[in-house]
């Protein structure tokens, strides 16, 4: 299993350091790379996390609750958590 870490923001990959996630890191992701049973980690639009799913591997979103505000600037793993920043497991279906 190969764990996989799309982010262009460096702050959100120090974030993940520190809590322990280890991982290849890619700016941009190609599906066809992926095997069943890989682990994908980041903030990915919704019709290529169903290409994730459907290829049998996992999605983890990097979920950070962020006002108007906070939105469009960069932000430093500490300001991640203190904006509450977590990683949670999605599926996305197709209906």
């Amino acid at each position: 299993m190969t764990t996989w870490i799309v982010t262009r923001h460096p702050g959100a990959l120090e974030f993940l350091k520190l809590k322990g996630i280890r991982g290849t890191f890619l700016p941009h992701l190609d599906v066809r790379m992926l095997k069943a049973g890989d682990r994908v980690v980041g903030t990915l639009p919704v019709q290529l996390i169903h290409d994730i799913n459907c290829a049998g591997v996992e999605y983890w979103h990097l979920c950070l609750a962020q006002g108007l505000e906070d939105r469009g600037r960069e932000h430093s793993a500490q300001s991640m958590e203190a904006l509450g920043a977590s990683l949670r497991r999605f599926r996305v279906v197709e209906d």
